[in-house]
Parts: C-alpha cells; sequence; structure tokens
C-alpha cells in the first residue's frame, strides 16, 4: 500500500513539475550511527553533497582528522553516450568536487575514470573499509566490477550499501544484487522505497540494499 500511494503522490508532483524527495538515503545516516566508520568509499560520488553529509555525520562519532573518503566518478570524463548506457548523472569536475569536500578537513582522494580500471588498479593499495555505498554507473556489468572489487575491501566490520535497486526492471544493480552469494553475505533490502518518474527513464521504484559479510 506504501509503494502504491507513494506512486501516485510522484506521479502527481512529477506531472505538477514539483520535486519528489527521496526518502531512502536517511538510511545510510543510521547505518552510520551504528558503525561509526572511520574509511569511507563512495562510487559515484558526483557533486559531493551526500559525500559531505556522510564525513559530517561520521565525524560525530569520530575525530574528523581521522576520517578518510575514497570517491570514484568520471567526473568531467564522462560523455553523453555514457550518460547513456549507465544511465548516470552529468557532474561536475574533480578539482571542483574535491574543493567542495576538502572543506571538511577529513582526508580527501577522489580517483576520475572508468571503476573498471581506477577501482580496479588502486584496490589492493586500499585500506578495509568501514562504509561503502555504491551508486557509480548503473549498467549490470559495472555494478559487477564494481562489486567484485569491492569485496576485496570487506572484512566482518564493512557494510556495503548499493543504491538503485529497482524492482520494476530487470537490469541495472538488481542484476547483480540478486546473485550475489547468499551463503557468504547477508543481503537485506532496507525498508524505504522511492517511486520517481524519470522522463530518460521512466518509473522507477527503488530500494537501497545492505550487504554484508556473514
Amino acid at each position: 500500500m506504501k509503494v502504491v500511494l507513494r506512486t501516485l503522490s510522484a506521479f502527481i508532483r512529477t506531472f505538477l513539475g514539483r520535486y519528489v524527495k527521496p526518502r531512502r538515503y536517511d538510511q545510510i545516516f543510521r547505518e552510520i550511527d551504528k558503525r561509526r566508520p572511520r574509511n569511507i568509499m563512495e562510487i559515484g560520488t558526483w557533486k559531493g553533497k551526500r559525500a559531505k553529509q556522510i564525513i559530517g555525520h561520521a565525524a560525530q562519532y569520530n575525530s574528523v582528522n581521522t576520517i578518510s573518503y575514497f570517491g570514484f566518478d568520471l567526473f568531467e570524463k564522462i560523455d553523453l553516450n555514457v550518460y547513456k548506457l549507465e544511465i548516470s548523472k552529468m557532474p561536475p569536475t574533480e578539482r571542483e568536487v574535491f574543493d567542495f569536500l576538502s572543506t571538511t578537513n577529513a582526508t580527501i582522494k577522489l580517483y576520475a575514470g572508468y571503476t573498471q580500471e581506477t577501482l580496479t588498479d588502486i584496490s589492493s593499495k586500499l585500506p578495509k573499509m568501514d562504509l561503502v555505498f555504491i551508486d557509480g554507473g548503473h549498467s549490470s556489468q559495472t555494478v559487477l566490477n564494481d562489486w567484485v572489487a569491492v569485496q576485496r575491501l570487506m572484512d566482518e566490520n564493512t557494510v556495503v550499501i548499493f543504491d538503485d535497486y529497482w524492482h520494476n526492471r530487470k537490469d541495472g544493480p538488481k542484476v547483480v544484487i540478486d546473485k550475489i552469494d547468499k551463503s557468504n553475505y547477508k543481503v537485506e533490502f532496507l525498508p524505504e522505497v522511492d517511486v520517481f518518474f524519470n522522463p530518460d527513464f521512466g518509473k522507477l521504484v527503488i530500494s537501497l540494499v545492505k550487504v554484508t559479510i556473514k
């Protein structure tokens, strides 16, 4: 019933040209309350707004100079063809995002380019992560590459959160998440569900999915 009501509300607000505020992201901050992370990775930094919120929330539990943020995105390397393939968003430049996030006083490390190259190449040199948020390219192959690389950065204290599990579609992160080995990983759908009508991609019914090592 909740999804039906949100679908109707989203349709009406979209039709009227009004903003539909996502509700699912507050759940990330509740995970931060539980995990108190210091090493934070985000695949899909985009403008850095959510990264800044995440760092600020984590700084309630740790001195901000002990927090390290590792952000991956194409930044200015994206083009229209990639945008359509990855069902993504057009980001600002790496320098703009770095300057924006540096005001937090956390350690900021950004990696520009395709994660098939950047994340794969650097993952063996990174520390284990406390929190990983995967919200980069949305093609199934890109998400699979990100998940394979992220597994190397997990331990028993790591929580990985996937965005954009599209309940009403058969592509995107859903393809990868549905195939995660549940004998080794605990896979949980977080309860808040968002519904949007996107002019490029149509109706989206979206959940966050949390993954931890069993």
